[in-house]
């Protein structure tokens, strides 16, 4: 008997915790509806994308956005070297290579690619 008297007050307990804390996210998400819709109000976009908080006088500029594009192994083999020289300047031109995504990567940002392979014969230095 003495073990179901414990686990009835162990439930009481739980029930009580339980409700604290529901009682505690709802105020929580009644005070930050609150200060979100109190925010709203004070804000305006002006000129040159700020907004300005009416209240405080601050300028805060708008969010920015950033592209990023990112370009994984790239690779360069000895038939990509032939192709790619040009025995008249002795120069080498690898933009037919990028033909198809060349588009993305100028309209980035932020561009990064992963080169995987050797640069130089063994033995010889760059």
């Amino acid at each position: 008997m003495s073990k179901i008297v414990v686990d009835r007050k162990r439930f009481k307990k739980r029930v009580v915790f339980v409700a604290i804390a529901l009682i505690f996210i709802i105020l929580c998400i009644a005070l930050g509806i609150k200060v979100a819709s109190k925010y709203h109000n004070q804000t305006e976009i002006g000129e040159n994308n700020i907004v300005r908080i009416e209240e405080k006088n601050e300028i805060v500029p708008k969010d920015t956005t950033i592209n990023f594009v990112a370009i994984g192994d790239i690779m360069c083999h000895k038939t990509n070297f032939k192709a790619a020289y040009d025995a008249k300047t002795r120069t080498y031109d690898f933009s037919p290579v990028f033909a198809n995504v060349a588009e993305y990567i100028t309209k980035a940002d932020i561009a990064i690619r992963k080169f995987r392979n050797n640069i130089c014969r063994r033995g010889k230095g760059i």
